[in-house]
């Protein structure tokens, strides 16, 4: 009789939730190490097992990447943004992943490679920045400065990737910005958590 009380439920499995992509990050190390074990065990390197190995290795930063656009779909902000780095991570994995076991030689392939790869990292800083919730005005207007420069950046990027732009004068300024935004991300976040600390007391 207490057998009929009792349902059996099953979680829901989400794809796109943030601990599926962590999941997915965790299992591609464990994979990479067992390729390596099995390299060194059979005492013999083959192009497929290098090329399987960097795959897995490939495949955690691109799943690392995704939880910053997973979580803003998550919570429901943003979500033209969280949708948008999704689908160029996915992407920009997928042509990586092409390229290390069908080695094109086009440069137009790894152009357009690299493009959708620097769109991701943009598109990833921009997730994580809007992830977010500014406890004062100087925050927000921090965050969406590093924003433009992340934009201004990655838009240079391509830029010079396209027009294979040789000039030191061009790159030494897109270094600088990159700098910028990294640096700057990190500063909206140590400032961000450190008023909202103060808030909170």
């Amino acid at each position: 009789m207490l057998a009929g009380k009792f349902t059996l439920v099953l979680p829901k499995l989400d794809p796109l939730a943030p601990g599926t992509f962590l999941a997915g990050m965790s299992a591609a190390v464990v994979a990479a190490f067992l390729v390596i074990v099995a390299m060194a065990l059979l005492g013999e390197y083959t192009k497929a097992r290098g090329q399987l190995l960097l795959t897995f290795l490939v495949l955690v930063p691109f799943c690392l990447s995704a939880i910053p656009p997973s979580t803003l779909l998550r919570r429901g902000r943003f979500q033209p943004v969280g949708w948008a780095g999704l689908l160029t991570i996915g992407v920009g994995f997928m042509l990586v992943a092409t390229g290390i076991w069908a080695t094109p030689g086009s440069d137009a392939f790894w152009k357009t490679a690299a493009i959708v790869s620097i769109v991701a990292a943009a598109l990833l800083m921009s997730s994580w920045l809007l992830l977010i919730t500014p406890a004062k005005a100087l925050v927000f207007r921090l965050v969406w400065t590093v924003m433009a420069t992340t934009v201004l950046a990655a838009s240079l990027l391509v830029v010079g990737i396209i027009g294979e732009i040789k000039l030191a004068a061009y790159w030494w300024p897109v270094a600088l910005l990159l700098f910028a935004s990294a640096l700057g991300t990190l500063v909206s976040l140590a400032v961000d958590r450190r008023l909202q600390t103060n808030t909170d007391l």
